[in-house]
């Protein structure tokens, strides 16, 4: 008999709190369908503890709100771990147990992580 992990939904205050930060940023930034996804339930399988979903109409809306999040984390000591971009998408992680995905209203419809994620809670902003 395997039991469920214990800390399978811990705490992850800083995980959140980046988060909350990331999705502050999209929405300063004009960013429509800003979304936070509680992704702990699976976090030992997928690596991360929150999904930030936001969309932009451009490539220069994308880079903003990716600027606009690295500058707030900057003065913590904080930056992105990794940071793939095309002009449709800017997918960041960040080793506090985030990822967050800007795309364009098409980009996300077309990879549709809400309902890869349809399960997961979402988080009040």
């Amino acid at each position: 008999v395997s039991k469920p992990k214990a800390d399978a939904f811990a705490p992850a205050p800083e995980a959140l709190a980046l988060a909350k930060d990331a999705a502050r940023v999209a929405h300063e930034k004009k960013a429509e369908g800003v979304l936070i996804i509680d992704t702990r339930g699976r976090a030992s399988s997928v690596g991360y503890d929150y999904v930030v979903l936001a969309s932009g109409e451009t490539d220069r809306q994308l880079s903003a709100i990716y600027e606009g999040v690295e500058e707030l984390l900057k003065p913590q000591g904080k930056r992105a771990t990794t940071v793939e971009a095309s002009p449709d998408w800017v997918c960041v992680s960040y080793d506090t147990g985030v990822v967050a995905h800007f795309f364009t209203p098409d980009k996300r419809e077309q990879v549709d992580f809400e309902a890869l994620w349809k399960d997961a809670p979402r988080v009040a902003q």
